[in-house]
């Protein structure tokens, strides 16, 4: 007998993965809708003057290349909970209506066109999580991250990942969806990149 959802194997990148498959579940809340489509309810998400609000200065920000204005900026303006050491990559887009469920750690690297989603929307319904970036994460380019989800600290994931579950601290998760395929090493000599991970490029793009 052992307990639900507990991981007995062997190997620090096999419990990785073994508890990267055992977080099945987002965090998220669940509103349903009876008249239209979730979709066409939107307003029920955020009012109409915040979306209008959030759109605008998110897209400004999408553009600029200076990395700590662009933090104040989504911190300030959008409502973002972005640490004023974190860099956000260009062109990357939070979510419109609500960037509030979104948190940046400290030195976090986001990168180029990376899609951060606190909403989804069902035919019937609409759900919100919060997205939790822990401090010292890199999330490579092009890579799109669910709502309700948390990445922890030192965590890398690959340039074109769907972070459809929870990363774990210090692992390297990569695919569609992404699934754990190494660990990260403080050793300067290999670039962070565990060396019996398998992993033949140890810089995910940004």
């Amino acid at each position: 007998w052992r307990p639900e959802g507990t991981c007995f194997a062997p190997g620090i990148v096999a419990q990785a993965e073994c508890y990267f498959r055992s977080r099945h579940m987002r965090r998220l809340e669940t509103y349903p809708v009876n008249d239209h489509n979730a979709m066409a309810s939107w307003r029920r998400v955020a009012p109409f003057w915040r979306v209008a609000w959030n759109f605008c200065w998110i897209t400004i920000s999408r553009f600029l290349p200076f990395l700590r204005l662009k933090s104040w900026l989504l911190r300030h303006l959008a409502g973002m909970d972005v640490a004023p050491t974190a860099s956000v990559g260009v062109m990357a887009m939070p979510d419109i209506l609500r960037p509030d469920l979104i948190h940046i750690g400290a030195e976090s690297i986001i990168g180029y066109n990376v899609t951060i989603l606190t909403h989804e929307f069902l035919p019937r319904a609409y759900r919100l999580g919060k997205v939790e970036i822990g401090a010292w994460v890199l999330i490579g380019a092009n890579t799109t991250i669910l709502p309700g989800v948390r990445i922890g600290d030192g965590a890398i994931v690959g340039a074109g990942a769907v972070v459809t579950r929870d990363v774990p601290a210090g692992a390297i998760a990569a695919g569609v969806p992404a699934r754990v395929i190494g660990t990260v090493s403080t050793s300067p000599t290999n670039f962070g990149v565990d060396a019996g991970s398998g992993v033949s490029d140890p810089h995910p793009k940004i």
